[in-house]
């Protein structure tokens, strides 16, 4: 009980660059579905809580939730810092660590996230973070935080910028924090930092789109590497 560790989905439609992202088409699924159904397949994870707005437009999550027998909290649209931590206050404290589920990431790697969850526990680190000048590809993994340091950076963090980038502070302040990053080079099978999977343009969804269905038969724990060689193929 002491490492339970909770999944929350940073999700909302109101997005300025590609609005309504996250509902989205990907081989006929909307991209949080596809979200969703990948996070469950991560086996460290002991729970999953949908996490969204108080805007109207993020009623919509309230029946994709129910779909997936999963909790919704909803909370402030720009300030994801006190979603989040207004979210874990109203659950039971028995969770030791958070992942933080990027709602635009669909091609999420569930191996690789309970690998960086087994790291991160075993550093006794207090965040670790996938996207610091990023070795694998952008999307395969998420941030994880002890819970406590959550409370720790909404205490210290008074930057509008932090509340949103809320590991950027633990990185501007590197001197409070442990931090974990990935410690792969050049000759891991892993390491593709040009491979972008976040959902943020139409050109994105394309790409998305393409490796998806090239991906959709094979094995969830083969995917990483597998998508990592068609994307240097075609872009030899």
């Amino acid at each position: 009980m002491k490492n339970k560790i909770l999944a929350l989905i940073i999700c909302r439609l109101n997005s300025k660059r590609l609005p309504k992202k996250m509902i989205k088409k990907i081989n006929n699924k909307k991209t949080i579905d596809i979200i969703i159904s990948r996070i469950k397949k991560v086996k460290m994870i002991d729970n999953i809580i949908l996490l969204t707005s108080n805007n109207p437009i993020d009623k919509k999550f309230v029946e994709i939730a129910k779909n997936h027998k999963i909790k919704i909290l909803r909370g402030s649209e720009h300030n994801v810092l006190n979603r989040i931590n207004s979210a874990i206050r109203k659950i039971d404290y028995t969770y030791k660590y958070i992942v933080r589920v990027n709602g635009d990431c669909p091609l999420l790697m569930p191996s690789i996230i309970d690998n960086d969850i087994k790291n991160f526990i075993k550093s006794n680190s207090d965040l670790y973070s996938p996207f610091y000048k990023n070795k694998k590809p952008f999307g395969f993994s998420f941030v994880i935080f002890k819970k406590r340091i959550l409370f720790k950076i909404e205490r210290l963090a008074k930057k509008k910028k932090y509340k949103e980038h809320i590991e950027n502070f633990c990185f501007d302040n590197k001197k409070k924090f442990k931090i974990l990053t990935d410690k792969i080079n050049k000759n891991s099978r892993y390491y593709c930092p040009n491979l972008k999977l976040v959902l943020d343009t139409e050109k994105d969804l394309k790409r998305i789109r393409f490796l998806f269905k090239k991906l959709k038969n094979i094995p969830i724990n083969k995917q990483p590497y597998e998508a990592i060689k068609i994307f240097k193929k075609k872009n030899a």
